[in-house]
């Protein structure tokens, strides 16, 4: 496994997997989620979700299994594979189930309830997207994509003013040189969609 680790991190994938590949035949359990990490930055969301299932259905496989950097929870990535394959969902239920099985919210991850709330967007539930998002908010008002989606839902329900100013302050957020950037190449944000955003409702 650590023969491959620099094969990927220099973007030569197919050798890195290769190399990878025999480490999991000798013991699966200790690196499906290695692949299956590197199968969702590479945008191949069938396989991760292939390896994660296969994953947490052996009996040695830890509930609590973190991404290489230590900052999401695997399940994250699997609830965001389904939804990228339309599973929407699928993913919710997967991203949800693995939030109440905190023993208490100070559990959480340090964006994990802005990406159930994000997916709650994508899903139309804005009620719901609310509730979490100032969940979100509680643990960092700095993550600069949650504005993005907190805008879309006061937009969903007619708080255009709300929207304006949620709108203003993630572009600053986003201007800001140090801000929290999202490390995970899906459901990506940018500065563009606030002000794309922005002025769409001015002009209303």
């Amino acid at each position: 496994m650590e023969k491959s680790v620099p094969y990927f991190k220099r973007g030569f994938i197919i050798e890195g997997l290769d190399i990878l590949n025999k480490a999991i035949e000798l013991n699966p359990v200790k690196h499906l989620c290695y692949r299956a990490y590197w199968y969702f930055q590479n945008r191949n969301y069938q396989m991760c979700i292939r390896d994660l299932e296969r994953y947490y259905q052996m009996p040695k496989s830890y509930e609590v299994e973190l991404t290489p950097g230590g900052d999401l929870d695997m399940r994250f990535l699997l609830g965001m594979s389904y939804a990228k394959i339309g599973e929407i969902n699928k993913g919710i239920e997967v991203i949800k189930n693995c939030i109440d099985s905190y023993a208490k919210n100070s559990d959480a991850g340090f964006v994990d309830f802005h990406i159930l709330g994000m997916l709650y967007v994508k899903n139309k539930e804005y009620k719901k997207a609310l509730e979490v998002f100032k969940k979100q908010m509680q643990i960092t008002e700095d993550y600069a994509d949650t504005y993005y989606y907190l805008g879309l839902v006061y937009e969903e329900i007619n708080q255009l003013d709300k929207a304006k100013e949620i709108y203003k302050k993630g572009i600053e957020k986003f201007n800001y040189e140090y801000r929290i950037r999202n490390g995970y190449l899906c459901f990506k944000v940018y500065v563009t969609d606030l002000e794309n955003q922005l002025n769409k409702i001015t002009k209303l």
